[in-house]
């Protein structure tokens, strides 16, 4: 009988345990657009990644993500740290962020073929307006005739 409450206690106490890490799902999705930000890094500031500009820049996309998932820098690096002691949690994290990632540039592609530009150019229209448009006269050209031999 002792055995039975003791069990249900920490049955209990394991169930109100709060979850100290983010779900994998909103993790995989965080972690993709941390991998864009590098990406662009990469473009806009190619000479030196250990430069004081490109750690800053970095630092300020990443507080932009953070920013839209509404979590603080500290709570994401938690998360971090608990899915990558866990070898298997963080290959199924790791896995499911590269195909969340291919999903979404599959989107991108498919998206930009359906909205193709059209390579004409638009036409202009002309007005047909006597003010604007310079008329000639017949009657002041004067006729030029041919020198007689």
């Amino acid at each position: 009988m002792k055995l039975t409450y003791l069990f249900l206690i920490v049955a209990l106490l394991f169930s109100c345990h709060q979850q100290n890490h983010l779900p994998a799902n909103t993790m995989k999705v965080i972690i993709w657009e941390m991998t864009c930000a590098d990406e662009l890094l990469k473009i806009t500031h190619p000479k030196d990644k250990q430069s004081k500009e490109y750690l800053t820049a970095q630092d300020s996309l990443y507080q932009q993500i953070f920013a839209v998932h509404n979590i603080s820098a500290q709570t994401f690096y938690k998360s971090y740290q608990y899915y990558s002691n866990n070898t298997l949690k963080f290959k199924a994290l790791i896995d499911s962020s590269y195909a969340y990632g291919q999903r979404q540039k599959n989107l991108l592609k498919q998206t930009l073929k359906e909205t193709k530009p059209t390579s004409e150019t638009p036409k202009k229209e002309f007005i047909n307006d006597s003010a604007t448009t310079p008329t000639i006269k017949l009657d002041k050209i004067k006729k030029i005739s041919k020198p007689k031999n």
